[in-house]
């Protein structure tokens, strides 16, 4: 598989991975950054998307073509479609890390599981239980710094997003909407579903890597006692 990257401005690219799982491009985005480096380009900067890395900091396409081919991006790339031809990139692989998150359920921290429940023709309990079976990947950190999108919630747990965005959602909230589930890390605006919130720090910009979660990274949440 041929990684061809396509230019968006005079420094930005963006590298589709098709088929590739979120790990392996976490990891390939990782050693491409620490290539341009060496290469000259300091500022280098790269994330990682559902389907592609977005890249900063590189002018010269034959630079960013040789640090391709010197990390083996073409190699990685092709590596899982070859084993499993209908794989899906949200699959975690083996190497990933599994986190298991406190979520906090009470009126003030879940102020929609109520009506969340009531638009799916479930209980709270139903829901929340159904939440807390789930496992689910990182697919993607962006929006806010370390603000995760979580692949895995189940069909019955599927809504749209809320009609009205609230304009202040607390740090820590544990939502839903659409395929997905995700936990904001800063207060902020925001559409989705608060089923609870983690009282876990997911951005500290002191530490290395700042973000506590990474593209394939698995995600549970266990209910803390002092819930429901």
């Amino acid at each position: 598989m041929t990684v061809t990257p396509q230019r968006l401005s005079e420094t930005q690219w963006r590298i589709p991975l098709d088929q590739i799982d979120r790990h392996s491009a976490a990891q390939l985005a990782d050693a491409l950054v620490t290539e341009l480096i060496a290469c000259g380009y300091p500022a280098a900067e790269a994330v990682v998307g559902f389907d592609a890395i977005a890249l900063w900091g590189c002018p010269d396409e034959a630079v960013l073509s040789a640090a391709l081919s010197a990390i083996g991006a073409e190699e990685s790339c092709a590596r899982l479609p070859a084993a499993a031809p209908d794989s899906d990139p949200s699959t975690p692989s083996p190497h990933s890390r599994t986190h298991e998150l406190p979520l906090i359920v009470t009126p003030e921290t879940a102020p929609d599981l109520v009506t969340v429940a009531e638009a799916l023709g479930r209980t709270p309990e139903a829901v929340l239980d159904t939440f807390l079976a789930c496992t689910f990947t990182v697919a993607a950190v962006g929006f806010l710094p370390g603000f995760p999108f979580l692949e895995g919630l189940p069909e019955t747990l599927v809504l749209p997003r809320r009609a009205n965005p609230r304009l202040k959602v607390p740090a820590g909230s544990v939502a839903i909407a659409q395929r997905m589930a995700c936990i904001y890390p800063w207060e902020s605006p925001g559409g989705w579903h608060l089923i609870g919130r983690t009282p876990v720090t997911l951005f500290d910009p002191t530490a290395m890597p700042p973000a506590r979660l990474r593209p394939g990274d698995r995600v549970r949440f266990v209910l803390r006692e002092e819930s429901r």
